[in-house]
């Protein structure tokens, strides 16, 4: 076995003037760098970030541009929240998507933790929203996590209709509801102080949703952004729900389910199969919806994107012949404040 010179050991490989050859410079590889480091910056931007400061201020804003927060990425992404590079990269965020219930919950956390750090009626009172995603311009909510949270509506709608009908029995509200309870009712926080942004996307799925559901997705819905108005009082930055209505082939268009509790300005849109289009039937659906719509004491300014608005406004045509009454606002033409616009 060969002994190691006491000599050699001392030596620290960084005092060591190394050649620079072929085999140890990128000299040769000189004229395809640029074309190389471009290809890493989309393949695995995350590798050059470690390599310089240079790098790092040249990808955040790229890395960051778009995330998609899930119950596997939320905690990596909100680690470090509280400091200062975490808080100017987060400011990159223009489009923003919460996935599931985890990636929610998560967000929570923040808010619970403003809880223990403020008072509750001074955090509560504060018009000041504590901003994590300050610039967005889009934030998607998934039909998962909206499903999620109407399990919980709907769990403790049964929860409070069993308590009524056993009011002479022991019945009593065990911990799991109270918890539940009080979740729901700060999920509308995060919208307010943590997030701001220009518009919400909801997924809406019908196939999932049956017709003794469409209450429950309402308060759902209203549950999460109804404090949402006041981040956004400024006329500038108000914000728009997006809809996006799937509508289900196995069911008749005219019971799909479109939100009532739209408390922001709305644009809706239907996706459905071609094969199973029928003109009559989405137009029986617009029009319910509007009319209940229109039955409500608050109602936001709302456009219903459909890909032929003509032969739409044809069906609302037949309806008033039938004496079905019809919003005067479905059978203008755009210029002239009509609420139909075409898909593109």
């Amino acid at each position: 076995m060969m002994e190691t010179s006491p000599l050699t050991s001392q030596i620290d490989i960084k005092d060591l003037e190394i050649p620079h050859t072929l085999e140890n410079t990128l000299e040769p590889i000189s004229a395809v760098h640029p074309q190389i480091l471009d290809i890493l910056k989309r393949s695995d931007p995350t590798l050059l970030l470690r390599i310089s400061k240079g790098f790092y201020y040249d990808l955040i804003p790229q890395l960051y541009r778009r995330l998609n927060l899930n119950q596997y990425n939320i905690q990596g992404i909100l680690k470090g929240v509280n400091y200062y590079r975490k808080k100017k990269a987060l400011k990159y965020v223009r489009e923003l998507s919460i996935m599931d219930i985890q990636a929610l919950d998560g967000l929570l956390k923040i808010i619970d933790d403003l809880y223990d750090f403020q008072p509750q009626a001074e955090f509560e009172e504060s018009n000041q929203p504590t901003l994590i995603f300050p610039n967005l311009d889009k934030l998607f909510i998934s039909f998962k996590l909206l499903k999620s949270i109407n399990n919980l509506t709907l769990y403790l709608s049964n929860q409070n209709m069993n308590l009524i009908n056993n009011l002479n029995s022991t019945s009593i509200i065990n911990e799991n509801e109270i918890e539940i309870e009080k979740k729901l009712s700060k999920y509308s926080k995060i919208f307010n102080k943590l997030i701001k942004t220009k518009l919400i996307e909801l997924e809406i799925n019908n196939k999932e949703i049956k017709n003794d559901e469409y209450w429950s997705f309402d308060i759902t819905i209203l549950t999460l952004f109804e404090k949402i108005k006041n981040l956004n009082s400024n006329a500038n930055t108000n914000t728009k729900f997006n809809l996006k209505i799937n509508l289900s082939n196995e069911l008749p268009l005219s019971k799909g389910y479109i939100p009532h509790n739209l408390i922001l300005n709305s644009n809706i849109h239907f996706f459905l199969s071609e094969n199973n289009f029928k003109t009559e039937e989405l137009a029986k659906l617009i029009r319910d919806h509007y009319d209940v719509y229109l039955s409500s004491n608050f109602h936001p300014e709302i456009l219903y994107f459909v890909k032929d608005p003509k032969s739409i406004k044809a069906e609302f045509t037949k309806m008033l012949q039938l004496l079905i009454r019809v919003g005067d606002e479905l059978l203008l033409d755009e210029m002239n404040g009509g609420i139909l616009r075409k898909e593109e």
